[in-house]
């Protein structure tokens, strides 16, 4: 990956990125981390190799020298990681932003669903929504969508964002150069749309001078937004465990209800002296932890199903019983 380092050092600067080793162990489900997942958690945050794939790296870098593939085995991860089951580590952070916002709901939580459409269409027609409050909106009482997103920002496809003269400008691989560079802009982009903007003859946008034509693009929640008029988070949440600003702000929006007189907080916050009691502190800590800790489940299965390939394709070659080597 182009930049990789320097994308991994901004990415785990990002608030909240380290939050899941600020959480007290009090014996329950929601400070535990398995010591196994928490290596991974370590080792990926460091930029060091995956301690626990070890072994099959080396058998797969003996591999790839014997049949003369011009390869490099990617011992930090990044392999695994976007290999994996995006599924887990999206549900764990959609879970932990559910129980966010349920702990201070105003109105009923409503979960969407990928495979029924119908659903959620009465709240966005063109787009499964991941989770509404209904009438959660503080502003207008109109309902509040959220959409998850837990993207990795160390992925081997960049993108120069220099788009085409049809296209115009397109959303640029810049992680190694501010947080969130590398996919803000892509799923904010994918969940709001944008407006056209600039001219055709003038080419394509700049990033550096954010002149010249933007393509319009038609959001995955136009409906909501446009016709329904209807408020939508971004909650996104890279795999290192940083949360954008829409989630930060978001997270605040949601606190101001545990202030005042006739305040509810429905929040089961930690049992010990040092857990936290505020409830923008421990949510972030739970949706942050729910994004690095699935991650790193994912990875080591991703090490398991690795190992299993490897045995079965030296099986195969290995000489039948009797045969000569």
């Amino acid at each position: 990956m182009k930049n990789r380092e320097q994308s991994r050092f901004i990415a785990v600067s990002q608030p909240h990125a380290g939050s899941c080793l600020d959480i007290i162990p009090d014996g329950s489900f929601a400070t535990r981390i398995h010591s196994a997942d928490f290596t991974v958690i370590l080792q990926r945050r460091g930029g060091l190799n995956i301690s626990a794939a070890a072994t099959a790296h080396d058998e797969l870098e003996r591999t790839l020298a014997a049949t003369a593939a011009n390869k490099r085995v990617d011992r930090k991860g990044d392999a695994l990681t976007n290999a994996g089951e995006y599924n887990r580590r999206h549900n764990a952070v959609l879970r932990a932003t559910q129980q966010a916002v349920a702990a201070v709901a105003v109105g009923q939580c409503v979960l969407g669903d990928k495979e029924d459409l119908e659903k959620t269409a009465m709240l966005n027609a063109d787009h499964a929504v991941d989770l509404a409050e209904l009438g959660g909106d503080d502003a207008t009482g109109g309902d509040m969508l959220y959409e998850i997103k837990v993207p990795s920002p160390l992925v081997a496809t960049y993108s120069a964002g220099k788009g085409s003269k049809d296209g115009g400008g397109a959303p640029a691989s810049v992680g190694h150069l501010y947080g969130f560079g590398s996919t803000e802009e892509k799923y904010h982009q994918l969940i709001y749309g944008c407006r056209e903007r600039g001219r055709q003859r003038d080419g394509p946008l700049d990033h550096a001078t954010g002149k010249s034509r933007v393509k319009g693009v038609k959001g995955h929640y136009h409906d909501a937004i446009v016709v329904k008029r209807t408020r939508v988070c971004a909650m996104l949440v890279e795999n290192l465990g940083g949360i954008s600003k829409g989630g930060r702000a978001q997270l605040w929006a949601l606190s101001e209800r545990t202030k005042g007189r006739g305040a509810v907080d429905r929040t089961k916050y930690g049992s010990t002296r040092a857990s936290p009691k505020s409830y923008y502190v421990h949510h972030a800590q739970q949706i942050s932890k729910a994004a690095v800790m699935y991650d790193a489940m994912a990875i080591r299965k991703q090490i398991i199903n690795l190992r299993q390939r490897l045995v079965t394709t030296a099986a195969h070659a290995a000489p039948a019983d009797g045969a000569q080597a």
